[in-house]
């Protein structure tokens, strides 16, 4: 199966980091390695972007998604891909949809947004049958076909192109980006057409890699010599050959040109661009609750942006950003705009780095705050180039959306890699954990993860996983402690299944799993939200997400008593974040699970609460069990019968607990339950 040799082509990546293991456990008692890191077999994005357009009418799908347009482009031919995607812009590209417009899966690009090939269909599915195949097969897989460009004469002046107009085409490629690197066998290659007898033909290829490639974006530049192209309905393409297996074997593109130029080096294109997408202004989470956020102290101080001049000479250094933030609600801004200048100060162009290095531009202050909030809200980050007057309009503002929902998140809702949960050493199960910390008081009622979007759904349902909370060590601080609460056989679930209690599909494929013991945690609080599995296959793939760096608060364990921060200082692969999300709130309806209250069995309503000596239970359905059980999920008392209105609480001390009520329906709701004397 490609997915097992998959990660034995990655075993040689690994012995630098393994030696580097070997050598530490001689003072560590031999110190476990991590799980691999696995390419994943699906792209999320593109499944939730299509399920979106399924929604409309044909005609909008098919504009946005392909072009049939038979007229034909004039030069210069340009595309750098810093739109939203996920598709090629149909204007420049004919039936295209397999290739991945993002800003996410390469590394220090020239240009926000590159088009990524891999071995997944428009869909976002393997071409290849990864459940069932046992062999490698590369297969022709994605295609990029520009629009047909007019070669034959210019349309207003008819003067004819000719080789002796210097015509070149031009595009910077790089393999592999943040994950999978192409093999040996896996191909990026270029083609032209040739109208005259309606044939394709191989002009530019390059061949994958044994070993890792550098993270270098290399320039291609070619020639348009032959005679044969010079027609109206001129059209170069390029293609991908892979295993087909999934998100794997990724070549990114970028800066494709095709214009007239005096000489074959003037390939320079005058732009100042980012790099990256801008990330969260939170200083430890990408995103959290509203009610544990608590002002200026969860900020950070500065906001910073990788700019990139493109241009070849010194000038059209000086520049200008800006930022601006506003409330989703309304749309209006809460804090004014503010303008940073580099003029007359070191700005690097291309040739000398490409990264601007003037951090009053490019590393700019905070000068505002998140008001406090009293409900759930979101607010818009923009960091812009200000008046910016060459290069593509696109590239020249980058944003982020904060959202203070009921839940935290190291990640930025992007996977790159998986996080494989499996065997360890041929023993015990490997468990992998994320660190939170509560500023307030507050309920753990869930927790949100991101799996691979395309696995053996028969094989997951035959292996559980289990969701453990952990307290904070107390003679080891920052590591994992004692465990607080188990949910025990949870299982990969997705939206083609049959609907599993207490698991909510939610977009671009996080499950909401319902913790069966919901946890009240003190303010100040560390835990650990922990995953484990005892099989060795089929590894369930957790989402890990490399453009959002928090490894830190990351660890692993092969025995869950032993566990280890994840290595990001000794590899590069595993500076990133694991896309684990634990849910807050005060009833189910905030963890929007209603559907499955309202499909299963009513709400019901407890007094008085705070209680002492009995509670009262009212519900429109015949309530036929009552369990209460403490923080840490013991079960304190139980009663059943074929209707129950009230419960003797005398026996329980003063304290917080938890109450869970079943139904003729079945389970009906979990609340909180305070015994004061």
């Amino acid at each position: 199966m490609r997915y097992i040799n998959l990660i034995t082509d990655k075993m040689i990546k690994k012995i630098n980091l393994l030696l580097c293991f070997w050598v530490v456990s001689i003072v560590l008692n031999a110190q476990v390695s991590p799980p691999k890191l696995n390419p994943l077999h699906g792209n999320a994005q593109i499944m939730e972007y299509r399920k979106k357009l399924s929604k409309q009418s044909n005609a909008q799908l098919s504009n946005r998604t392909q072009s049939t347009s038979t007229v034909s482009l004039t030069l210069p031919f340009y595309d750098e891909f810093s739109y939203a995607g996920p598709y090629p812009d149909s204007t420049r590209w004919v039936h295209s949809q397999s290739v991945f417009v993002n800003h996410t899966k390469a590394t220090a690009p020239p240009t926000l947004g590159v088009a990524t090939f891999d071995g997944l269909d428009k869909y976002g599915y393997p071409y290849a049958d990864v459940v069932t195949s046992t062999t490698n097969s590369y297969i022709s897989s994605d295609t990029l076909t520009s629009m047909p460009i007019r070669l034959d004469s210019l349309p207003t002046s008819h003067v004819g192109y000719s080789p002796s107009d210097s015509i070149f085409l031009s595009f910077y490629f790089e393999g592999r980006g943040y994950y999978d690197k192409p093999e040996e066998n896996d191909y990026l290659s270029l083609d032209f057409y040739n109208s005259t007898d309606s044939t394709w033909n191989q002009i530019w290829t390059h061949g994958g890699y044994q070993f890792d490639p550098d993270s270098t974006w290399h320039l291609v530049v070619i020639p348009m010599l032959d005679t044969a192209y010079f027609h109206k309905d001129f059209q170069f393409r390029f293609r991908n050959i892979s295993s087909g297996a999934g998100d794997v074997d990724h070549w990114h593109l970028d800066v494709v040109s095709l214009k007239s130029s005096p000489t074959r080096n003037d390939t320079i294109f005058p732009d100042h661009s980012f790099v990256y997408d801008l990330s969260s202004t939170l200083k430890n989470y990408s995103q959290m609750p509203y009610r544990q956020y608590t002002g200026a102290a969860d900020m950070k101080t500065n906001i910073s942006a990788f700019i990139r001049n493109n241009d070849n000479s010194p000038l059209n250094l000086n520049i200008t950003t800006q930022y601006s933030s506003f409330d989703n609600t309304n749309g209006s801004y809460f804090y004014p705009l503010t303008r940073f200048s580099s003029t007359n100060l070191p700005y690097y162009y291309a040739s000398g780095g490409g990264y601007c290095n003037a951090t009053n531009v490019s590393n700019v202050p905070i000068n505002f705050t998140y008001p406090i909030l009293t409900d759930s809200n979101s607010y818009t980050m923009k960091f812009s180039l200000y008046h910016e007057t060459i290069g593509q309009p696109g590239n020249d503002t980058i944003s982020f959306r904060q959202t203070f929902n009921n839940y935290y998140a190291y990640d930025d809702g992007s996977a790159e890699a998986g996080f494989g949960l499996g065997s360890a050493n041929g023993s015990g199960g490997y468990r992998t954990a994320s660190r939170f910390t509560l500023n307030n008081a507050d309920t753990l009622r869930a927790v949100d993860i991101f799996f691979d979007p395309v696995s053996d759904v028969a094989a997951t349902k035959t292996a559980p996983f289990n969701i453990l909370i952990y307290g904070d060590n107390p003679t080891s601080p920052g590591t994992p402690g004692i465990v607080l609460s188990t949910d025990s056989n949870r299982y990969v679930f997705y939206p083609a299944d049959t609907i599993v209690p207490g698991v909510t599909p939610r977009e671009n494929r996080f499950l909401r799993y319902q913790l069966h013991n919901q946890l009240l945690l003190g303010a100040g609080t560390t835990f650990y939200v922990v995953l484990s599995a005892t099989f060795p296959i089929p590894q369930i793939n957790v989402g890990f997400d490399m453009n959002t760096d928090f490894h830190n608060n990351m660890f692993y364990s092969a025995d869950g008593t032993t566990w280890y921060p994840f290595p990001g200082a000794l590899d590069p692969d595993y500076r990133g974040s694991l896309m684990i999300r634990p849910v807050f709130g005060d009833s189910l309806e905030t963890l929007s699970i209603k559907e499955y209250n309202a499909n299963n069995a009513p709400d019901i309503k407890i007094y008085p609460n705070p209680a002492q000596d009995y509670i009262s239970i009212q519900s429109e359905s015949t309530i036929s069990k009552i369990t209460i059980s403490d923080l840490l999920g013991n079960t304190i008392l139980q009663q059943s019968a074929n209707s129950i209105k009230s419960i003797n609480t005398v026996s329980l001390q003063s304290g917080v607990y938890f109450i869970k009520a079943f139904t003729d329906k079945g389970f009906a709701n979990t609340q909180k339950l305070i015994i004061t004397r």
